[in-house]
């Protein structure tokens, strides 16, 4: 959409993962011919992770000094950053695997709220669909034709706060994504304030 080769993605990133950390120094650098200065400068050095479902992309990310989130809870890719990062002698890094939904929403009336969020739900699962290339692994790719389908998928779920709760302990996460497929923001604040008062406080400590 932004006209960029999309085999020019990976080069990209690393350039523009250089470009963020020289920014969040807050003193003025030099990218593309132009002098650049981001204030203010971030209290603390920012987190970045890279996402990806290959061995190339757990390696990328070991070798730009990054935590790494893939797209799917493959133990193996997990095992190959681990070992870039040991052979690059990079202590800091870490991976998150995927568990459970891609998206929650906490609601007191799950049935009344599906039925605002599923058209927008089913926007978000069939553009991302859409975009798959052959071989791509994605732990939230759904070929749902219909919400009644992707909602049975499970990777879109509107649950009450005691599922909420189960939910976390069962995944060890729980991903809200509150705009998901341009969600409304009022009916995003409800799910997150209801997660904040009914569920977050069951789940310190545990």
């Amino acid at each position: 959409m932004a006209g960029v080769d999309r085999a020019e993605r990976g080069r990209l990133l690393e350039e523009y993962v250089a470009v963020l950390r020289q920014a969040w120094t807050g003193e003025p650098f030099t990218w593309r011919g132009r002098t650049i200065r981001v204030t203010p400068k971030p209290a603390s050095p920012p987190m970045i992770l890279i996402g990806g479902s290959t061995e190339k992309a757990a390696r990328r990310a070991a070798r730009l000094g990054c935590g790494f989130f893939p797209a799917i809870g493959d133990p193996h890719l997990a095992e190959v950053y681990q070992a870039e990062c040991r052979r690059l002698r990079f202590d800091g890094g870490f991976v998150h695997l995927p568990s459970g939904p891609g998206f929650v929403h906490v609601s007191d009336d799950p049935e009344r709220d599906w039925g605002r969020i599923a058209p927008h739900a089913l926007y978000d699962a069939q553009t991302y669909a859409s975009w798959q290339t052959p071989g791509q692994r994605s732990s939230v790719h759904v070929e749902a034709k219909s919400a009644d389908e992707l909602r049975r998928s499970g990777v879109y779920r509107v649950v009450t706060p005691e599922e909420c709760v189960a939910l976390a302990r069962e995944t060890g996460q729980v991903l809200l994504h509150p705009l998901m497929g341009g969600l409304p923001p009022a009916l995003a604040w409800e799910g997150l304030e209801r997660f904040a008062a009914k569920v977050l406080p069951r789940l310190r400590g545990v």
